[in-house]
């Protein structure tokens, strides 16, 4: 396990790996301050945060240490594939709410214009 903000060397990493030692990337093992100040800004208590970081870790771990496994990849390899994923599905998300804010402004602008006429 890593220290918050010390992560090991490409080449440690490669060495703990090739000895068959998992690794667990710095930052997903030590996200929990990340995610308390998400729940803290959505006005979550500090039982509700400490619940979400239990959750979250555990299940970002088991994602990345089982794909590691299975793949062979090296855990951070694994660990920056699912970032990225993730980023990507979220800047989709974000297009297609400002792509249907803006259907839905032309409808009601149209919807006016024709109540105005009538």
């Amino acid at each position: 396990m890593q220290g918050a903000n010390i992560p090991f060397t490409a080449k440690a990493e490669q060495i703990c790996h090739d000895r068959n030692i998992l690794v667990v990337p710095d930052f997903i093992a030590n996200a929990g301050g990340v995610i308390c100040g998400a729940v803290e800004y959505s006005g979550g208590t500090q039982a509700i945060a400490f619940q979400t970081i239990e959750e979250k870790l555990r299940h970002n771990t088991a994602l990345v240490l089982e794909k590691a496994v299975h793949t062979g990849m090296l855990p951070r390899q694994v660990a920056i594939e699912l970032a990225e994923q993730r980023v990507q599905t979220q800047q989709l998300k974000i297009q297609n709410s400002k792509w249907e804010n803006l259907v839905f402004t032309e409808v009601n602008k149209n919807a006016s214009t024709s109540a105005a006429h009538l």
